[in-house]
């Protein structure tokens, strides 16, 4: 997406750690040290800019709530994350038909 190597499920898989700890605060250092990774080298407004993005993306699929916690078929997403972009496909075609 967009030439970005924090693809759609890196990023549910962030938000996944930290909607399922105990630890908040932990959750979010970690968070922060996944992103500031050396192969991430991108302006911070365009990091900050395409996280937007995909936040408003997944609200969009129900997949996340308005405190960005996970729900329905989003952890089945982040498991899925080889078959990236097609795993959202399958997301949003299961909770259509059902």
């Amino acid at each position: 997406m967009l030439n970005n190597p924090t693809s759609v499920t890196f990023l549910m898989r962030l938000l996944h750690l930290y909607s399922n700890t105990k630890n908040s605060n932990d959750a979010i250092n970690r968070s922060l040290i996944a992103l500031q990774c050396p192969f991430l080298a991108q302006s911070p407004v365009k990091h900050i800019f395409i996280f937007v993005i995909n936040i408003r993306f997944f609200y969009r699929l129900d997949l996340i709530n308005g405190q960005s916690d996970l729900i329905n078929l989003s952890s089945l997403l982040s498991h899925l994350h080889y078959f990236e972009p097609t795993n959202l496909l399958l997301v949003y075609l299961i909770e259509k038909l059902t």
